[in-house]
């Protein structure tokens, strides 16, 4: 089960230290990976000098998204729930590329939000993961507003028919996960249920502030 109740004084100190320590070092070898491969990329002529930008925002952006993911499997590893912390991420990143939402400026600020995210799910919604009936009413509530995805921003504009092929794909992944919640709760596995539940309770957060700031950028 998803076992996070932690209360020792050197599991609390370790966790203050994450943050600082974790996230330094990630940024080092995301700069490192980032120029290495654009060396290669140079010295190869693969890419001409013009698109070097381009080119290094991007690589700079998958390797942030990578460091992401280490550091959310780190940060369930800590919590002592690295399954979930894996299973919570594969739902939360397909939810996130169709159905879209708020998006980050830069990738260290997308890193720092990812962080947290991650923090604020294995260290506060501890409380509520065994509470099927509040699960389960999270899903259903954030099902319904991911069903109006997707939400756009300014780095992924979409037109019509990209929005009609994300709104569509979106509603399939997120029907898909309503089922298999339907059946893990049915089997109890409690790991499943909290994981589908609380990545589209994220999902859905995000497509409201997403949404809430295209509107206000619209002003």
């Amino acid at each position: 089960g998803i076992s996070v109740f932690h209360t020792g004084g050197q599991f609390n100190l370790l966790l203050l230290h994450i943050p600082t320590k974790r996230t330094r070092f990630f940024k080092k070898i995301q700069k490192m990976l980032t120029q290495f491969v654009m060396k290669i990329l140079i010295d190869n002529n693969i890419i001409k000098e013009t698109e070097y930008e381009i080119i290094h925002y991007g690589l700079s952006g998958i390797f942030s998204t990578f460091c992401g993911f280490i550091t959310t499997f780190l940060i369930g590893f800590f919590f002592n729930c690295l399954l979930e912390s894996i299973y919570f991420t594969i739902i939360f990143f397909f939810l996130r590329i169709y159905a879209g939402g708020y998006h980050a400026e830069t990738p260290t600020k997308c890193y720092f939000i990812s962080v947290g995210i991650s923090f604020f799910n294995f260290a506060i919604v501890e409380k509520i993961s065994w509470n099927p009936f509040f699960l389960t009413v999270l899903l259903i509530i954030s099902s319904i507003i991911i069903f109006m995805a997707p939400v756009d921003n300014i780095n992924k504009s979409l037109n019509l028919v990209e929005k009609k092929i994300y709104q569509e794909k979106s509603r399939i992944i997120v029907s898909i996960l309503m089922v298999l919640y339907i059946i893990f709760f049915f089997f109890e596995n409690s790991q499943l249920c909290w994981c589908i539940s609380i990545a589209c309770t994220n999902s859905c957060a995000l497509l409201i502030i997403g949404y809430i700031k295209n509107l206000l950028i619209k002003k």
